[in-house]
């Protein structure tokens, strides 16, 4: 997501970019423990729900 044009993000709306990339470089890699839980389309717009 880092290597993503500024352009492309601004385009895309989305809303957690900046946040996730701040947890993914707080917490080391190898450390790292994803679950994906769910993903709902309430509406016009996606949300992904998953743990850390």
């Amino acid at each position: 997501m880092a290597d993503l044009e500024r352009d492309f993000i601004g385009a895309a709306k989305p809303d957690g970019i900046w946040q996730t990339l701040i947890l993914a470089g707080a917490i080391p890699s190898e450390e790292r423990r994803v679950e994906f839980l769910s993903y709902e389309v309430p509406t016009y717009f996606g949300l992904i729900c998953a743990k850390f």
